[in-house]
Order: structure tokens, then sequence, then C-alpha cells
């Protein structure tokens, strides 16, 4: 129903939606009513479609009217109240009444006919194509004198001419003219027509109030949203460079890396918090972070995608809200800190725990001299952090008969089946000296059992398999997803009830994407998520993730493939990601860390010890993130709730992005720099020649520098690494030394913590000397371009914090002042038609208010009308 009235009414809107320009004689007595309705039908087609869809589009024609003017002469927009005004005048003069009736009731006007403003003139002869005959009403004053049928004067001697209704040639208009309302009086006609106006009425004013509240927010949230709550480093232990052993006990963590997808229509965010609070406004990228929230409060953050090219400021979308809720790491609770800036032992509880016997389980992977399997040894504990033992349960005799008893395992993963209770194996099985074979290996045992029972090294349903993850669902059913056809697609596989072996190939996913290092997760929303890296030996690569609801699919195409955090992964690959802790009473977002292989030292240039990244991971509706830190607090076993099991520990607050820019050899793309886009690989600045230096200014209030990051242009293939140095500067002419990285070997990105930064400086600078292809260690220019360059400062100004740090753009707020986004400074700029919306909370009361009128009014009015 709601439907059908709204279409009733675009129709008849169709008709009678005028402006107040005059009407034009010649056009509308050249239109039969026929033609008339034929237009009326294929213009309400050309809104866009039927219901809704074509509301918006009328709605977008009638802002581009009120904005620029007729013809889109480019006027400029003009207040509210002026464009009220306007369609209300428009809407209460006379002429609108005469186009009702010369359209409603199908009468035309001659075209022949011209009036002056001489409002004791009568009008012409009207004819009524139904009734093809006229009658004159009582003399007496013209209420209709002030229309104007165009102004060019006609000849009245002119040829007899046809009546646009009518077979038969007309003849010019009697002397004198009799009036238009034949056989019927005024009263009787404004009663009839009272209708038709009061739907015009209704919804020329429902339509100018969805114009002049453009920034109305969908009914329904369409996109996602990700928060992860980080703690700030105190100053005087990040101003020595040294990292954090340990959370502080009494800074809270209390600010929020958010990060959401990108929209293609959008070219600004703003963050609210509490649906009336601006936290960030004019954020052109896709992440930001949240500084000094809160604690103890539950906080909701959501976030309005902007379009701020139009005439008008249009939402083109809204987030999700997602909550957090700082707090101050808990005293009861020990956490453990990884540090991301070299070799790091993550001490996580074994997740392989039999029910049976109360044991955790954990099992080592040893060598013979030739590289070929020697032995699986099974190890026990009760705590499952502590273990103990060296228990062969699978010997290389055994594992390796397959392969001519020369074989190694990769990925191997161990689960305990829920049913069976029975710990299963599943590994990625291949010759000990090179990588031919692409097989599957199984095993598995009863907690108590005394060796692994070997079910075979296979080509899994005749497809080669290499990188795997084994995958064990929350409802009993566990699949197998593994790189195929020599890493260019990814199969997924269910397996039989036991776990045991393969039962079916439920979907090939990334065909042609050439991903591999699958690692699978279930987030609370019941989404499931495909973490993989590029195919690229063992240098960093680009890494993506793919989400599907159900793990047969359906699943994004490779080419739809959700690029995540950062081009190069932090200088690492995509790895294995863990879940350290899940809430299920209430359900919440489970605590998840990507554990980034850095294969550093076996990369063609060596590049120091290999090691891994410890990222924390958010999901939320098919949505994925992880952020790079220094200093990560973990805890898996002590925090009442899952979100304060993982924090990052970060050096200072982001000062630079957005700010003004500087380089040696300047170009168009040098903003791209400091955009705070890292995950986009073809957003680079990229100098012509090297060395070459890029210096952003942070302003007049200048910060002590705690930490830089820096993200290298990435060439697939031929990966480089960067030897630079950081300076910086209060006059941009005499530079000091921050920290020297000339001899680093860091594929992609690299980091740098300056020592003593006690000083404040305006001016920070990345002076590059060498490009290096790490592959041939040859000098490598054409490679040479920064995807982002990030300055993180202990302090911004005395007293005065920025509490914001935004991808691409910066808007810096008071800390002490929350700010509204009615009476929001900040949010001015963003706010042209800002005195309708009083807040994002208030949006969907707006158009449900839009819609009762429109229904009410077309109830009420097509009643009136049969009455």
């Amino acid at each position: 129903m709601r439907f059908l009235v709204l279409f009733v009414t675009l129709l008849i809107a169709t008709f009678a939606l005028v402006d107040a320009a005059p009407i034009d004689s010649a056009a509308l007595a050249r239109r039969g009513i026929k033609e008339r309705v034929g237009g009326a039908l294929r213009g309400a087609r050309g809104l866009g479609g039927k219901g809704i869809r074509g509301a918006k589009g009328l709605v977008g024609r009638v802002r581009a009217k009120l904005s620029g003017g007729r013809g889109g002469g480019g006027a400029a927009a003009e207040a509210p109240a002026e464009i009220a005004h306007r369609i209300l005048a428009s809407i209460a003069d006379a002429r609108t009444l005469a186009r009702l009736c010369c359209v409603y009731k199908h009468w035309s006007v001659p075209a022949s006919y011209d009036v002056s403003d001489d409002a004791t003139k009568e009008p012409p002869l009207w004819r009524n194509p139904r009734k093809d005959k006229a009658s004159a009403t009582p003399a007496g004053p013209n209420p209709l004198a002030r229309l104007h049928y165009g102004s060019r004067p006609r000849d009245t001697a002119a040829a007899p001419r046809k009546a646009p209704w009518q077979g038969i040639a007309s003849a010019p208009p009697p002397s004198p003219p009799i009036h238009i309302m034949a056989r019927r009086s005024q009263v009787a006609v404004l009663r009839r027509h009272t209708p038709l106006l009061y739907l015009q009425l209704n919804f020329l004013l429902s339509v100018l109030l969805l114009a002049l509240a453009p920034a109305t927010p969908p009914v329904a949230a369409e996109f996602a949203l990700v928060a992860q709550l980080f703690q700030l480093q105190d100053a005087a232990s990040a101003a020595t460079g040294a990292a954090p052993t340990a959370p502080s006990s009494t800074v809270p963590v209390n600010n929020a890396k958010l990060a959401w997808p990108t929209l293609q229509n959008a070219t600004a965010y703003r963050v609210l918090l509490n649906t009336t609070t601006v936290v960030a406004d004019n954020v052109t990228g896709n992440t930001v972070d949240v500084y000094d929230l809160p604690v103890g409060r539950p906080c909701n953050l959501t976030v309005l995608a902007l379009n701020t090219t139009a005439p008008h400021l249009v939402i083109v979308d809204m987030s999700v809200t997602v909550q957090v809720t700082p707090f101050v790491p808990p005293a009861g609770v020990k956490y453990m800190v990884y540090d991301n800036s070299k070799p790091s032992t993550a001490a996580l509880r074994s997740d392989v725990y039999s029910k049976t016997t109360g044991l955790y389980y954990s099992y080592l992977y040893e060598t013979a001299a030739n590289g070929s399997v020697s032995r699986l040894v099974e190890q026990t504990s009760p705590d499952g952090y502590t273990f103990t033992g060296n228990k062969t349960v699978l010997t290389g005799s055994v594992l390796c008969a397959p392969a001519n008893y020369s074989c190694k395992l990769e990925r191997i993963r161990f689960r305990v089946n829920p049913t069976t209770g029975n710990i299963v194996m599943w590994a990625h099985f291949e010759r000990a000296q090179d990588y031919a074979l692409g097989w599957v290996a199984a095993a598995h045992k009863a907690p108590g059992d005394a060796q692994l029972t070997f079910d075979g090294a296979y080509a899994p349903l005749g497809h080669d398999s290499r990188d795997l993850d084994f995958f064990a669902d929350d409802d009993g059913a566990a699949y197998v997803l593994s790189a195929t056809n020599t890493n260019t697609d990814m199969n997924v596989y269910k397996l039989s009830a036991d776990w045991t072996k393969v039962d079916a190939l439920l979907a090939t996913i990334n065909k042609g994407g050439f991903r591999e290092a699958p690692s699978t997760v279930k987030g609370a929303d019941g989404w499931y998520y495909l973490f993989t890296s590029r195919a690229s030996g063992w240098l960093p690569s680009a890494p993506q993730v793919v989400a599907a609801k159900s793990m047969a699919g359906p699943w994004p195409a490779a080419d739809a493939a959700q690029a995540v955090a950062n081009a190069a992964t932090f200088g690492a690959q995509s790895g294995g990601v863990a879940v350290l802790a899940v809430a299920t009473n209430p359900p919440q977002q489970p605590a998840m860390a990507m554990f980034a292989d850095r294969w550093s030292s076996n990369w063609p240039t060596p590049g120091g010890p290999t090691r891994r990244l410890m990222l924390p991971v958010n999901t939320n509706g098919g949505f994925a993130w992880y952020h790079f830190f220094r200093s990560v607090a973990y805890s898996d076993n002590g925090p009442s709730r899952a979100d304060q099991a993982l924090f990052g520990i970060q050096a200072g607050r982001i000062v630079s992005v957005g700010k003004p820019l500087t380089a040696s050899d300047p170009s168009a793309a040098l903003p791209l720099a400091n955009d705070g886009t890292s995950s986009d690989p073809d957003a680079v600045f990229a100098p012509k020649t090297v060395p070459f230096w890029v210096t952003v200014d942070l302003g007049p209030a200048a910060a002590a520098i705690a930490q830089v990051d820096l993200t290298f242009k990435m060439v697939h293939g031929s990966e480089t690494f960067v030897q630079y140095t950081v300076l910086g500067s209060n006059d941009a002419a005499r530079f000091d030394l921050l920290a020297n990285m000339s001899t680093a070997i860091d594929v992609g990105f690299s980091a740098a913590w300056p020592g003593g930064a006690a000083t404040k400086y305006r001016y920070v600078r990345v002076a590059v000397d060498r490009v290096v292809n790490d592959v041939n260690n040859h000098e490598a220019d054409f490679a040479a371009g920064v995807a982002e360059f990030t300055v993180y400062g202990l302090s911004a100004d005395a007293g005065t914090t920025a509490t914001v740090s935004s991808s691409r753009g910066v808007t810096t707020l008071p800390t002490a002042t929350p700010t509204s986004v009615a009476s929001s400074a900040a949010a001015a700029p963003l706010s042209r038609a800002s005195g309708i919306l009083a807040s994002a909370a208030a949006a969907p009361l707006l158009r449900g208010a839009v819609a009762l009128a429109w229904a009410v009014s077309g109830v009420v009015g097509f009643a009136w009308l049969l009455w």
C-alpha cells in the first residue's frame, strides 16, 4: 500500500509540480492529455525505477533545481528560508491552480491567446475536450488574470489552426471572451480541485523537507565498521625510544583505531560518538584514531559517509554502530607484552585440550640432517602454557613412506574433534628436496593412545594442495582450505564426521588470485573470514581477506577481495590468526591476533632473524582489519571481557596525516605520501630521482617525535628495501639527526623510534639515500616511492592535544569540550543545511514522518476526491 500511494503521488506530482517560472502557453497548448500522461509515465520511469528509487530520483532533481536554478545555470545555493518561501509562494500562486484545472480536468488553452498585466481583462474561450464546447459564466473580476501564457503577441487574425484535442481546425476565439468556469461557479471548481492542490502541497512540502535535510542518514546502516582499543605509552618511557615491557597500570586504554571500507561516492567521513558528538570530521580516508574516550562507559561509534561536492551535503551511507568500553588494565590480570620490533614469542595457551584426560597437548616437529622428517613429538601440560614430555607419536619412516622415505610437513594443524574426542592432524606434505607433490597428510589419535594413526598422504580429490588451513567450526564440522592449481586458486574441502578424510569439495575461491597462507576464523557476527597472502616467495606481500556467511559460499571473486591494513603487511606476509578469548554471554567480538610471518632470514638479501608480527584483528559484517603497534599487550587467561584481552601500546599520537608536504622532487602525487592510506599499493608518491627527501610540516605546535613509519612502493617480484635517515628542524633549513636507518634492510615497511626525543620539531624529514632490489642487491631507482609517511608525536601544543588523527585528513578538536552535531564548529564546513537535522539519531524519525505524511495525505486526498 505504501508503494502504491507513493507511486500515485509521484504521478500526480509529475503532472502538477511547478516552480515559480511563468507557464509557456504554446507548449501547453500543443500537448494533449494522452501525450501528457505518456510523458509523465516516461518521466516516472526516468526517475530511477519504481517506489523508493523513483522518489530518490525526484528528490535529487528537486535538490538540483533548488540549489542551481533552472537549467543547471549554476546559481548560488539559496538559504533554507528562501527556498521554503519560493516553493510555498509557487504553491499558493493562482497559476498552480490554473495548471491543475487545465491538466486534471482536460482544459486547454488556445495557442493564440495572450494576456497583459491588465487585471480587468477576461480570459478567452476555453474549451473542454470531453464536451467540445464552451459556455460563458457571469461577468466579474477575473481570478486568473495574473497568469501569463507567454509574452509574444499573437496575430488574432491568423489562419485557423487545429486545436490539440480536436481533429478539425478551430477558429480564433470570439470577442468578447467568456469565462473559464463553464456552467460552474468558482466555488464549485475550487471545491472540486482543492484535494489536488492539497496533495500537491503535501508532496512538495515532503520533498522540501528531504531537500533541506540532505544530511539524513539512510534508515538501515549498510557498511561495516571495526574498532580496536589501544593505550598510549607514557611520555617518559616513549621519549627514551624503548619499547614498554608491560602495559601501564595507571594509563587507561581509552583510544580507538577505527577502520571501514572505502565507499566510491564518499568524499569525506564524519565519526559520531553516541550519535550526537562529532569526534572526527572531514576525514577523507577509511581509518581514524579517536583519543581520550571516557573510561568505564560504553562508547557507541558510528561513521557517516558524506559527499561534500554536491550543492547540499549528502549522506551517502551510514555505518553500523560499534561499541567499545575504555578501561584501566585490571589489577588482577597478568598481561604479557609482545615486541614487534624484535624476535618475540607469544605465550598463548594451547587450544588442543582433551576433556578426557584434562590435559593440553603440544606437538614438535623434528627433522634429520637431510631435511626430512625425523619424528613428531608429543608434550602435555595441565595449564596449557608449560609443557613437558618427549613422546614420539609418529616416526619419519611411517610418515614419509608415500614419498620414498623423504618428506617434509608445513602448515601443521592439530584440532580436537568434539564428537570422537580424538586429536586430528592435517598438514601440507611434500618431498624433502622440492615442492613437486602438492599433497595433504592426515593423522589422528585418542588422547590416551601411544601413537598417531597415519591416515595417508595424497592429492585431495585429485587436486594438488599447497599451503593449507585446518578449520574446525563450532557446529562440529571441519574443513581444509588449501592453495591449488600451483597457488592459482584455493579449494574449500569439507571433512568427514571424524575429520580424518576429505569428504567433498565445497567451493573454489580466489580463482586466479595467486594466494597462499590461508587462515580462517569465525567472528561473533557469524561470518567466516579467510586471510591470505600473495604468493611471492619469502618477501613481504599484499594481504587480503574474503568473507562469507557459509563455508560453502558464496565467496567474493578474487578481484573483489578486500585489501587489509598495509600493502606490505608491515614488512611481512599474512600468516595464522589466533583466537585469544571468546565471550559468549553476552556475545562479544573475539580477541584475535594475526601472526604475520616476516621471513627476513630467508630473503635474498637477508634482513635479520626471522620473526612474527602480532597484529590485533577486528572483524564485523564481512569486513576485517588489523593494526601495527610496536608493542601489544595480551592475556588469554584472566580478563572477564574479551575486549580487555588484547590491546596495542602506541608510542604517541599521529600528528602528520594530511599536513603540508614538500619534497626534493615534488609532483601532483606528493599528498599521497601522508594521506593515511597504506593499504592501496597504487596510492604512492614516486620521485624521479634517488636520493630524494620528503618533509612534513607539523605546524606551529610542533611535536616531540616518538615514532616514524614508512611504507614503500611495492613492485611484485622485485621488492626493495630503502636506506634512509630521519631528520628534525624548526626552520626547515637546519636539521638534526633523529634516527639513522642507513643500514636497514626492511622490505616494504620500516619503523624508527628516535631516542631522547625531548626537543619538539615542526618539520620532520625522511632523506632516502638508496633504494635497493632485495632479489639481486642492485640499485632500483625505478621502484622508488613512498606510500605512507607517518609521524607520531609525544604531544602537540602545550596544554592542547589533537583528539583525532585520520587518514587523508585531520581535524584537531579541543579535548576539554565535547562537540555536538548541532553546535560543533568543526562540523560547520560540512553542514550547509544543518538547521533541519539536529543529530543522526533523528534521521529515522524524520524519514518515518515523511513516509507517514505521504500515506495519510494520499488516503485522505483520494477519499476527498471520491466524495
